[in-house]
Formats: C-alpha cells, sequence, structure tokens
C-alpha cells in the first residue's frame, strides 16, 4: 500500500506563475519509481491573461495550471549522479499548447453543454 507524504511548496522553487502559500506537494517512492504531484489554486484573472496571451486563446475559466504530475524512473545500480532513464511531467499548460487554433479548429474540441456556454459569453 502507498501514503502520500504531503509538504508544502518550499520557497526556493521556481514557476513560470506566482505560486500561492497553500501549494502542497504529495510524493512517494515505490522500488525505482518516484511520483510527484503538485497541488495549486485556480489561476487568478491576471495570470489567466498572462496564460491567454501565450496561447493566444482564451484558456479555461477554472484552470489549475501550476498542478502536475511528475513520473520519474531511476536506475538505482548507475553510480551516475544522472541515474534517471525516465520522467514524464505531465501539466496544464503543455496540453493547452497543443490545441489547434485557427480556422476550422472549433471542430476539434467538443465539450458537452458548450453550445449553450458560448451563448452565454
Amino acid at each position: 500500500m502507498f501514503s502520500f507524504k504531503v509538504v508544502k511548496k518550499p520557497s526556493n522553487e521556481q514557476n513560470s506563475l506566482e505560486i500561492d502559500p497553500s501549494t502542497s506537494i504529495k510524493s512517494f517512492h515505490h522500488a525505482n519509481w518516484f511520483i510527484k504531484s503538485v497541488h495549486c489554486p485556480i489561476l487568478n484573472a491576471q495570470e489567466s491573461e498572462s496564460l491567454a496571451e501565450i496561447l493566444d486563446f482564451s484558456p479555461p475559466e477554472m484552470l489549475f495550471c501550476n498542478n502536475y504530475l511528475l513520473l520519474t524512473y531511476n536506475d538505482t545500480r548507475s553510480q551516475s549522479s544522472n541515474n534517471n532513464i525516465f520522467e514524464i511531467r505531465l501539466c496544464p499548460v503543455d496540453a493547452l499548447k497543443l490545441v489547434k487554433t485557427g480556422p476550422g479548429s472549433e471542430a476539434h474540441i467538443k465539450v458537452k453543454n458548450s453550445s449553450s456556454w458560448s451563448r452565454s459569453r
């Protein structure tokens, strides 16, 4: 059975957007795997506007942009200081950067009730 250890985000850890003090980090090791999840508050209006400039479209209104999941596999037999064999980081901004924009792009993403939401805007 796995257990999570919850700690507050270290003050020296850098991110592209300012992090609220309520940010928490959950992580654990299992065999050669290290798994870490970072949970941050929802973006404020200023952060959302900055992200819209980067993406060149308006992001979802309720976005936890600074959250991420990190999966790392280490080779403990290696004498190297960097023994990561595999590492993947999943985060909302990287996913949003893959969204196609421009003519015809609206056909790619369909969200239930999106028509009624679009009419209300």
